[in-house]
């Protein structure tokens, strides 16, 4: 009996048959199987104890074919209706022999126990997961270029969700994606060291991925889609699943007394509660938190931008100046940027590493076919080419505009071939494109282009050319130059940074300077001949490798950081919100826009009004997995406990008064209520109203040295199954009590005191108000 661990979740080869499970859980299970003696692909699925049902195992898998297996009919594809009950025990026997080939103890996200004929060499304790190394497992330097002994956690969780919804990677997906990879490849860090970890939308939590899983399906996604051999459901991954995964607190006790630091290289601030998460984490492991920055376009750009990624993105930066331990920016103006913007909102940046990004892709693209005869056929030469997303701030009215003028003054221009999809406020470009028959047929755009493509559409173009009003770094500006292809851009932002002195640098905003530059360069062939060997034999390309090593140093630098604390300290009489930090942008003009801040920012229980800090610590209040994402009015807890915590200030030693305001679905009206601290109640009452306020007296607590202990609170309600089930109908994420304010006053001041009470004695008589 052979057992290997490989990239394909779970593999099983007997030497007369062989299974793989590609996914496993409870309502799910993934695989194929094969009989090698030519016996029929049927296999016996035993559910449990007495449970047993017959599958054949002939569903279409390419993808072992391709990998020497033999014909692909030998997949199965099994949806438990109902889902099976956690730790439901499944065994996968061989109808021909009734041999047990692997049984699974099954779990969420599949977490799997093998047995039978199928023991492995070494205990497996997660679905084909290798165990968290545990703190006194020895360390050795040997094959890794940087030693060290923190744990680092990468967090890819966007990468996860957009292989659920596009076949090919692009962007920021695309640049994490050659960092890990060149990070596994070269074994740059020990990988019993490194773990991934993507967020399970449909559960609430972090679950971890096999490391080696990992490192295949990256090398996968990397391939041509029709080449690609790993199988994943793409479902799956659109909620942030992957096989061989396992969930990540049942891994804490080991992990626990580790340092470790919290890594994120791709895109998170769409998610308004990531950094509920990294604080979570924060408080359960000793951690440290490092991003990577790649541009502030929605903040120093805002006008080419969609207006709610504006919003978004400058909520998310905010809290990450919060969070963060260390910053990755992609450039130094990138870095400039980020150091600007937290001037302007009066907080101090964490420090900031420049990890730059690699010059071009090739060094993970094998090399290929050449494109199709009809592809080559449909460019005419000479051309041009413009890699880049089809968008307002990629500046490709620009262009057109030169083009449009070189053609007026009799100019033989060459074509012009874009390559990219459609984006954002590209309307005027896309307009004239139509009006001008594409300029008479000289522009030409293409989209979905493939590696191989694009390869020869950079080998035999004359030049490049990238105006771009704005970018955090300017990956179409390095590979040209790698390609040793000269490329026409922009002395703005980054892009210096990228070009060097092998760049030709315009004003993007300045057709007349830039024809003619691009008039000479289409016209003087000796000229831009003798530019173009400039680029072949001056411009170094930085490599993934450099980029990953930088990650990674920095990861440890960062680890070496002092943990700062974990739970925001109270101001005595500031008021909190537990709603949304407000836009920074309004959508409103003038006494309309200043109504709408003051209303935004108006506090309940004081005569102030709302700084953003207010917010922004209300949200690390929150405790535990039990909440929803902040809205407007405040944030919903899930039924039927929510925890709170946060430091009492050293000036409260006599006590202090906590006000908190909740909000009542109506499915608990009328129900019991408490709030406690380790076991202690200090409030009790009943539900009677759509609005609550309770009172309650806190004292803080102090470790033997004298400081001040985390006060965690729990505002529990009694758990009803009829109730938990009546809240489920009519919100499907089950809520409980809604949270809106909380303000705590040193209880010797009574001035403070009694302003609360007269505030709310007042609104008792107007209607409540968010």
């Amino acid at each position: 009996m052979l057992t290997n661990q490989c990239a394909r979740s779970c593999f099983v080869n007997s030497g007369q048959e062989i299974v793989s499970v590609d996914h496993i859980d409870c309502g799910r299970l993934i695989g194929w199987y094969k009989s090698l003696n030519g016996d029929a692909n049927t296999i016996l699925i035993v559910i449990g104890d007495n449970h047993e049902m017959e599958i054949a195992a002939n569903l279409p898998r390419q993808d072992v074919a391709m990998a020497g297996y033999g014909a692909p009919e030998c997949g199965f594809d099994l949806v438990f209706q109902p889902p099976l009950p956690v730790s439901t025990r499944i065994a996968i026997v061989s109808k021909g022999t009734g041999k047990e080939l692997l049984s699974a103890i099954v779990y969420d996200e599949g977490m799997i126990m093998q047995s039978g004929n199928a023991a492995a060499e070494e205990p497996v304790s997660l679905f084909g997961v290798p165990s968290v190394p545990a703190p006194q497992e020895p360390f050795s330097e040997r094959g890794v270029a940087i030693a060290g002994n923190n744990l680092i956690l990468f967090d890819i969780s966007d990468l996860v969700y957009y292989i659920g919804h596009h076949d090919n990677l692009t962007g920021i997906q695309r640049v994490q994606s050659c960092i890990l990879l060149a990070m596994l490849r070269h074994g740059i860090y020990d990988r019993r060291r490194l773990l991934f970890l993507s967020y399970n939308n449909h559960r609430g939590h972090f679950i971890h991925i096999s490391v080696e899983f990992m490192s295949a399906l990256l090398e996968d996604l990397l391939r041509p889609a029709r080449d690609r051999r790993i199988a994943y459901s793409r479902e799956d991954a659109k909620v942030g699943l992957l096989p061989q995964s396992a969930p990540l607190h049942q891994s804490f006790g080991a992990l626990a007394g580790q340092s470790a630091v919290l890594c994120l290289l791709g895109a998170a601030w769409v998610n308004r509660d990531y950094f509920r998460r990294v604080v979570e984490l924060k408080r359960v492991l000793d951690l440290r938190f490092a991003m990577v920055v790649h541009d502030l376009i929605p903040i120093y750009a805002r006008e080419t931008c969609d207006q709610g990624t504006a919003r978004v993105f400058t909520s998310f930066l905010k809290r990450a100046l919060r969070n963060t331990d260390l910053f990755f920016a992609v450039s130094q103006n990138t870095a400039r940027d980020l150091q600007r913007y937290a001037e302007e909102i009066g907080v101090t940046a964490p420090p900031v590493i420049v990890t730059q990004n690699g010059s071009t892709f090739d060094e993970f693209i094998a090399a290929g076919a050449p494109p199709s005869p009809l592809f080559m056929e449909r460019i005419r030469k000479p051309f041009t080419l413009f890699v880049s997303t089809i968008e307002g701030r990629k500046n490709h009215i620009f262009v057109f505009r030169v083009w449009q003028e070189l053609v007026k003054a009799g100019v033989d221009v060459p074509d012009l071939v874009c390559v990219g999809r459609l984006g954002w406020r590209a309307e005027q470009f896309l307009s004239k494109l139509t009006e001008t028959n594409n300029l008479q047929r000289r522009i030409h755009i293409l989209k979905d282009v493939s590696d191989e493509e694009l390869d020869w559409l950079y080998k035999n173009c004359l030049f490049t050319v990238y105006p771009s009003l704005y970018e955090g770094w300017g990956l179409p500006v390095g590979e040209s130059l790698a390609k040793g292809k000269l490329c026409v851009t922009s002395r703005t932002s980054s892009l210096p940074e990228v070009g060097g002195d092998c760049a030709v640098y315009i004003d993007p905003n300045d057709t007349g300077s830039a024809i003619p530059v691009l008039r000479r360069l289409i016209t003087d062939a000796a000229w831009r001949e003798g530019l173009e060997h400039k680029v072949v034999t001056s411009y170094q390309p930085v490599s993934w490798r450099t980029v990953a090593e930088r990650v990674i140093t920095g990861c440890l630098e960062a680890g070496r950081k002092p943990r700062t604390s974990i739970f925001p300290t109270i101001d005595c009489g500031q008021e909190y919100c537990f709603g949304a930090l407000p836009d920074a942008l309004s959508d409103r003009l003038g006494e309309e826009m200043m109504a709408q801040i003051l209303e935004t920012r108006r506090a309940r229980l004081t005569s102030a009004y709302l700084s953003d800090a207010a917010f922004l610590a209300a949200e690390e209040f929150r405790i535990g997995e039990s909440w929803c994402e902040p809205e407007s009015w405040g944030v919903w807890s899930r039924y039927p406990d929510a925890g709170l915590g946060f430091l009492l200030p050293q000036e409260a030693q006599g006590g202090v008064q906590a006000c908190l305001l909740l909000n009542v679905p109506d499915p608990l009206r009328g129900m019991s209520f408490h709030i406690e601290e380790d076991g202690e109640i200090l409030a009790a009452g009943y539900l009677n109203s759509e609005e609550v306020f309770v009172t309650f007296r806190m004292q803080p607590r102090h470790d033997a040295e004298g400081r001040v202990l985390p006060s965690r609170l729990m505002v529990r309600t009694r758990h009803d199954p009829a109730k938990q089930a009546e809240l489920r109908a009519i919100d499907a994420r089950g809520i409980g009590l809604g949270f809106k304010r909380f303000l705590v006053n040193r209880f010797d001041d009574v001035l403070g005191r009694l302003e609360v009470m007269e505030r709310l004695s007042m609104r008792a008589l107007e209607k409540p108000a968010g």
